[in-house]
């Protein structure tokens, strides 16, 4: 019954053993590869096809009882065609394991049909990359535009109140009045507008500005911070630093971060007592977490995500770039790790700066 399946059929096959051995083939398989079947059975199995999908495809032939599909190419002569191929484990009488391969040239309809289902997936996928890259393009136009609208009007106040100064102070002249008062509120506008500037400029260089990694002793670091930090209203004892070990991070900018984290501490102080600073280092099994907490002023918790974006301000009535939370985080996040805050008004605020443990030198040394 499997010889006249074998000899009478019109689709070309091959009888190869395991180790791809040819053993027969049929009259189809000598048409298909335009020679006669002596000359197939006189030929290596690698002369007429590529046979490197067939290992797995003989694999899979073990496990299915039937027909599996695989593609390889044919070789005629310096042309290579694609053709689809089947493969059946065989289990003969006489023993061992043989297997059944019939081929099937792809006609050209056939490839066309696999070539536009092919470029349909690939338009498919680009597809779906320029819709994500528009709603990106969308989201970053939006930041820009909120950006700008802000920029303007926290610029436009002081650049106002400089152009008012000096139409009063023109008038004071021409009346022979002493415009001392003016001059000075002029100063002090341009200073404010100097301050929002430059803090700008520096936010704008954190962002383009390339994070190098070394070995850092934090809590190294945090004093050098604390001595240029001023003080001079503040009581001997009033801030406190935890044994952080060493942690991998770009140190100038690092700086940066503990030094708006403070500067914000001793700004946003509650005058009716003595500020307290505390930064507390604590480690679990993948990360290191430093939280700068303070006994402040605080801010509503539903403020918390706000006050990290430009020109945003916990208390608008104390004088302020609004851009330093905004530098920090962006430090912070270009470093791969996450900064949050907690505050509540009257009782101070908590920033939470989340250091993954792999940065974490030896977390043992943390206390």
């Amino acid at each position: 019954m499997f010889e006249d399946f074998f000899y009478k059929n019109h689709d070309p096959l091959f009888l190869v053993d395991r180790d791809l051995n040819l053993l027969d083939c049929n009259r189809a398989a000598g048409v298909f590869f335009g020679l006669s079947t002596e000359e197939i059975r006189a030929r290596d199995m690698d002369e007429l096809i590529d046979t490197s999908p067939f290992a797995s495809l003989l694999a899979s032939a073990d496990l299915v009882d039937g027909w599996v599909r695989g593609r390889t190419l044919q070789y005629s002569g310096k042309s290579i065609l694609p053709c689809d191929l089947r493969a059946m484990r065989l289990r003969p009488r006489s023993g061992g394991v043989s297997y059944a391969i019939e081929f099937a040239r792809l006609s050209g309809d056939h490839q066309a049909f696999r070539d536009l289902r092919q470029t349909l997936a690939e338009a498919n996928r680009r597809a779906e990359k320029s819709e994500q890259s528009e709603k990106q393009t969308e989201f970053v136009n939006r930041k820009l535009t909120s950006f700008a609208h802000r920029a303007a009007h926290d610029l436009k106040g002081p650049l106002s109140r400089i152009r008012q100064c000096l139409e009063l102070f023109r008038l004071t002249e021409e009346r022979g009045e002493d415009g001392g008062e003016l001059l000075d509120l002029a100063e002090n506008s341009a200073a404010q507008l100097y301050e929002m500037v430059n803090a700008l400029l520096n936010y704008s260089k954190t962002r383009e500005v390339i994070v190098e990694r070394r070995q850092v002793r934090l809590k190294d670091l945090i004093m050098k911070v604390i001595q240029i930090v001023p003080d001079d209203e503040l009581q001997e004892d009033w801030i406190r630093v935890d044994e952080c070990g060493e942690v991998i991070c770009d140190a100038a900018l690092i700086q940066i971060v503990f030094q708006n984290l403070i500067e914000n501490a001793i700004k946003y102080q509650d005058r009716l007592r003595p500020l307290r600073v505390d930064i507390i280092c604590q480690v679990s099994a993948l990360e290191m977490t430093v939280c700068v907490r303070d006994n402040g002023l605080g801010f509503p918790q539903e403020l918390a995500d706000q006050i990290f974006q430009l020109f945003e301000r916990g208390h608008s009535h104390i004088d302020g770039a609004g851009i330093g939370l905004a530098t920090t985080q962006e430090i912070i996040t270009n470093h791969g790790w996450s900064i949050s805050a907690k505050g509540k008004p009257g009782e101070g605020a908590e920033f939470a700066i989340r250091i993954p443990i792999s940065d974490v030198c030896d977390p043992g040394s943390v206390t």
